[in-house]
């Protein structure tokens, strides 16, 4: 594939919207080429930058024209209110839109999830939870929280131990 200057240039200089996708697109790869280093992943390599998807590396906004060109077509059906509380996690970063083979969409979150295991075996779990009330409520699963868009997944699980695993210090 050849790529001329001068007419990326003039694509750039006429079509904002292709200019903000591609800058954004190269942005974000690079982040993930240079971050794509052991021991948190793989060395990247001509086809696979490891901890990366396509939503990692373009615009909140494709995803926002993903949603409406959808809406438009009818092959998504949202009232009003479920396409604009959807727009409003879209373009916070959390999270994203994928094309499914019959034209529709659907809503991807990322997740992280930490394992902690000491040496006889033991892993740490959350056992539970306060609702609204401050009432306990049983729920065993592995302390983790979702990626926002764009995140690292090393960056996710630093700030689980930041925010959400603090008073266990």
């Amino acid at each position: 594939m050849v790529v001329k200057t001068e007419g990326l240039l003039q694509v750039f200089s006429q079509q904002w919207t292709i200019r903000s996708v591609t800058l954004t697109y190269a942005k974000n790869y690079h982040q993930r080429v240079v971050q794509a280093v052991p021991p948190h992943a793989q060395w990247p390599n001509d086809v696979k930058v490891p901890n990366t998807d396509a939503s990692d590396l373009l615009s909140r906004d494709v995803d926002i024209e993903l949603l409406k060109i959808a809406v438009q077509h009818g092959s998504v059906d949202l009232n009003p209110d479920e396409q604009a509380n959807l727009e409003v996690e879209l373009s916070q970063g959390r999270c994203c839109l994928q094309s499914t083979s019959g034209g529709g969409l659907f809503r991807v979150v990322a997740l992280v999830a930490l394992k902690l295991r000491r040496s006889d075996g033991d892993i740490f779990v959350q056992v539970g939870k306060s609702n609204a009330r401050g009432d306990p409520v049983v729920s065993c699963q592995l302390p983790g929280t979702k990626r926002k868009r764009g995140e690292l997944p090393i960056s996710a699980v630093r700030r689980l131990i930041r925010d959400d695993l603090a008073p266990m210090q």
